[in-house]
């Protein structure tokens, strides 16, 4: 991060520039070669960047079927 002055509409203005840490997208850890699953780091703006809505959608609707199939 840093800051300086910039000069808008006639008028000194102070500005303040974020740089990202990360690039958005998902990489594969390369030091997972000998485990038997693949850890994955995702990075994004948002939340839920590596589809996790989708999961969570899936586990509530589940979760309402077995609802009703107690509620019988």
């Amino acid at each position: 991060m840093n800051g300086y002055q910039e000069r808008r509409n006639g008028k000194w203005t102070n500005v303040i520039k974020i740089n990202e840490v990360y690039e958005e997208g998902c990489v594969e850890n390369p030091g997972d070669v000998e485990r038997v699953t693949r850890t994955e780091h995702c990075y994004c703006r948002g939340a839920l960047c590596n589809d996790a809505a989708v999961v969570a959608s899936s586990v509530l609707a589940i979760i309402t079927g077995i609802g009703l199939l107690v509620l019988r």
